[in-house]
C-alpha cells in the first residue's frame, strides 16, 4: 500500500533515470542487499531488480517520487510503500519502530526533495540510522564527490535531480566517524556511484581479476580520459578508495564471513592480465618473454582483448568473449605505446606496432587490415597534441644544430678564402707569379729550338 507523506514529488521518477542517474541496481550490490535480514528499510531509489534481492520478514520503502510509489507498490503488496521524505516518515512511524537492516545504497542525497532547505547530511545519516535497531545492520552508499567518474567526465548540463548547488559531499573517513557504529566492510565501488560493476574492499589487494573487471568497462564518449584505465592504476597504486566513484558501507552486527571481500571475487587467482606482463616484459626489453606470451596468446585464447586474459602458472585464462585478433593485436599496441613500452620495436605509430606484434607471434598482418582506433578521449588528443609538439620540438632543435653547423663551416671557408686572397697579392706571390711565368716562356723558346 503506497502512504504518502510530505515532500513527495509529483511529475517526476527516480526509478526511470530520465532525470539523473537513476536508482541504486546491479549485480555487485545485490550481492550486499542479500546480507538483509529480519524487518527491513530500503530508503531512497532502489531498482526492483535489487530490492528482489533482499530476504525481510517485513519490507518497508521510502521513496520521494509518486510515480515510483505506485510502481513499487504494486510490485511489492505486502510491502509498507511510503512516498516522501526521511523527515516525513520519521513524523509517520511509530515512535518505538526500529528495523533489523537499514538499506539505503543510493546514498543521503535522495532522501529529501527540494521544498524545504537543504538538511546537512549529519542529520539526514542521524535520522537514517535513529530506526536501526542497536543490534541492527546499515548498508550505505556515500557517493564520492571527487570520484574517477567526476575526474574523467567532461563539462555536462546539470540533471532534474541536481536543484541544489554541488558544493560536495562528506568523505569516506568523515562517514565513518559519524557513524558510531562498527565498520564490517567499506568498499570502493567503481565505475558508477549507483550502479557499479566492481567493488574493492579496503584491504583487497591488486589482482588481474579485478583489474580485467575494473578495464570491461568501455571509455565514456567525450570523456576527458577513460574510467576504467584511471580506476585500473588507481587499482594497481593503492588509490583505490581515494578515487572510487562511491564508497559502500556495512555497518552494524553484519558477519565479515556473509560477505565478499571484493567483488568479483578474486582470491582463487593470483595472476596478471596478459597485457600487464607483457608490458612489464616490454619495459625491461625481454623479448624472448614478450614473444613467448604473445604465442600462448595467439595459440591460445586468440581475440580475447589481451586486458581480459590472465596469466596463471596452468596457463591463460580469458575472462570474456573474443574479438577480432587484429582489433585485440591493437588495442594491446596502444597500450604499449601509451604506456611508454614500445622502445623495444622501431615503429611508425600503432598500426606499424601491431604488425611487429603479431610477427612476434607468428602471424603475418598486413598494414592495410589492421582496424582504426576507437573516437579518441580528451586524454588521447592531449596526449597526441603533446607527442606532436615534442617532435617538432625535437626537429627544431636539430635544424638550429644543421644551420649552427653551416655557419661555422661558411666562416670558415671564408677565412680561409680571405687567407688565399691575401697570399694572392703579397710580395713573395707575385715574384713565384713571375718566377712561374719566366719559366713556362723559357720551356716555350725551348721547344721551338728543338723543332728548327
Amino acid at each position: 500500500m503506497n502512504h504518502p507523506l510530505g515532500g513527495e514529488l509529483l511529475a517526476y521518477s527516480d526509478l526511470d533515470g530520465a532525470h539523473g542517474v537513476g536508482p541504486a541496481r546491479g549485480e555487485a550490490l545485490a550481492a550486499l542487499a542479500r546480507t538483509a535480514r529480519g524487518r527491513v528499510l530500503v530508503a531512497g531509489p532502489h531498482d526492483p531488480g535489487l530490492i528482489d534481492a533482499i530476504s525481510a520478514d517485513r519490507l518497508t520503502l521510502l521513496v520521494r517520487a509518486r510515480s515510483d510509489a505506485d510502481t513499487l507498490a504494486a510490485r511489492y503488496p505486502a510491502a509498507a510503500v511510503y512516498t516522501g521524505d526521511l523527515f516525513a516518515l520519521e513524523a509517520a512511524l511509530d515512535p518505538d519502530a526500529a528495523y533489523d537492516t537499514v538499506v539505503a545504497l543510493a546514498g543521503l542525497d535522495r532522501l529529501t526533495g527540494p521544498e524545504a532547505d537543504r538538511p546537512e547530511w549529519t542529520e539526514v545519516l542521524r535520522r537514517l540510522t535513529a530506526r536501526l535497531r542497536p543490534d541492527g545492520t546499515l548498508l550505505l552508499g556515500i557517493g564520492n564527490p571527487v570520484g574517477v567518474h567526476r575526474l574523467t567526465a567532461p563539462p555536462a548540463p546539470a540533471a532534474d535531480q541536481d536543484w541544489v548547488d554541488d558544493v560536495g559531499g562528506p568523505g569516506l573517513d568523515e562517514v565513518l566517524r559519524e557513524l558510531r557504529r562498527p565498520v564490517v566492510r567499506a568498499y570502493a565501488g567503481f565505475p558508477s556511484p549507483v550502479a557499479p560493476t566492481v567493488l574493492i574492499g579496503a584491504d583487497t589487494p591488486d589482482s588481474g581479476v579485478l583489474q580485467a573487471a575494473l578495464l570491461r568497462n568501455t571509455a565514456v564518449e567525450g570523456a576527458l580520459a577513460d574510467p576504467s584505465r584511471v580506476a585500473a592504476r588507481a587499482l594497481r597504486s593503492g588509490s583505490a578508495m581515494a578515487l572510487a566513484a562511491a564508497w559502500f558501507v556495512v555497518a552494524g552486527s553484519a558477519a565479515a564471513a556473509d560477505l565478499p571481500s571484493a567483488v568479483p571475487e578474486s582470491a582463487g587467482s593470483t595472476g596478471r592480465t596478459l597485457e600487464e606482463s607483457i608490458s612489464l616484459a616490454a619495459a625491461k626489453r625481454d623479448l624472448p618473454a614478450v614473444r613467448e606470451l604473445l604465442q600462448a596468446w595467439q595459440q591460445g585464447p586468440a581475440g580475447v582483448p589481451a586486458d581480459q586474459v590472465i596469466v596463471e602458472p596452468a596457463g591463460l585464462t580469458a575472462l570474456s568473449a573474443s574479438i577480432e585478433p587484429a582489433e585485440a593485436l591493437r588495442r594491446l599496441a596502444a597500450v604499449l605505446i601509451h604506456n611508454g613500452h614500445a622502445y623495444a620495436w622501431p615503429h611508425e605509430g600503432v598500426a606499424d606496432l601491431t604488425v611487429a606484434l603479431a610477427a612476434m607471434a607468428g602471424i603475418e598482418l598486413n598494414p592495410a587490415d589492421v582496424p582504426d582506433a576507437a573516437a579518441p578521449t580528451w586524454h588521447d588528443l592531449v596526449a597526441e597534441r603533446d607527442e606532436l609538439a615534442r617532435l617538432l620540438a625535437e626537429a627544431q632543435a636539430q635544424r638550429a644544430a644543421y644551420q649552427q653547423l653551416a655557419d661555422e663551416r661558411e666562416q670558415k671557408l671564408r677565412e680561409t678564402l680571405h687567407l688565399v686572397e691575401l697570399l694572392s697579392t703579397s710580395g713573395p706571390a707575385r715574384m713565384g707569379r713571375a718566377f712561374v711565368g719566366g719559366v713556362r716562356v723559357a720551356r716555350r723558346t725551348a721547344r721551338r729550338f728543338r723543332l728548327r
